[in-house]
């Protein structure tokens, strides 16, 4: 009997948690609109006495094909990164290219809105990074705090010949724009 007790309340709190977390179950078809985004939205730059960074962002109606296939707002970016006066990347030609984007915001929360969370692709080292996006829009001009970071997790050489993991970003890890 204590047993039928335990269960009962176990699968009352993981039912709880289920339905509590605020999370939306995506419903096939739909389009899920998330208007925090805007003051993200615009150019950026970063430049020092050795690089230039221009990285674009918008909000863009992404589809996600998981649960039938639904869509959803998503901050994007592309950027270009120039060494002097060679140019080491540069995903700008190809802005409004779903398939070609650098950077994309995994969220945001309601308790602090001037902070997405997210990923950055390096094309050159065939990796991706977690990124944070932290808006300064207190200061003038608004300023845009970026950190890359590698994401969590072991790395598996799938074959013996192959290169050791690179730890290291072609862009910077941490730097600040100025919204353009």
């Amino acid at each position: 009997m204590k047993m039928k007790n335990i269960l009962a309340v176990l699968f009352f709190l993981i039912a709880l948690s289920k339905n509590s977390n605020g999370q939306i179950d995506p419903v096939a078809g739909a389009y899920y609109t998330n208007n925090t985004m805007g003051t993200f939205v615009g150019t950026w730059q970063y430049a020092n006495v050795y690089d230039t960074i221009i990285i674009k962002l918008k909000v863009k109606k992404v589809y996600i094909p998981i649960n039938g296939g639904f869509y959803w707002d998503k901050l994007v970016g592309w950027h270009m990164y120039k060494r002097g006066l060679v140019i080491v990347e540069n995903s700008l030609p190809y802005f409004d290219d779903v398939s070609k984007i650098t950077i994309t915001h995994g969220s945001n929360t309601p308790e602090n809105l001037n902070n997405i969370s997210g990923f950055a692709n390096d094309p050159r080292k065939n990796k991706s990074g977690q990124l944070s996006l932290t808006l300064l829009s207190n200061v003038t001009p608004n300023q845009l705090v970026w950190k890359l970071e590698n994401t969590e997790g072991v790395r598996v050489r799938t074959n013996p010949n192959q290169a050791p993991y690179d730890w290291g970003f072609t862009l910077p890890e941490n730097m600040v724009l100025i919204k353009q």
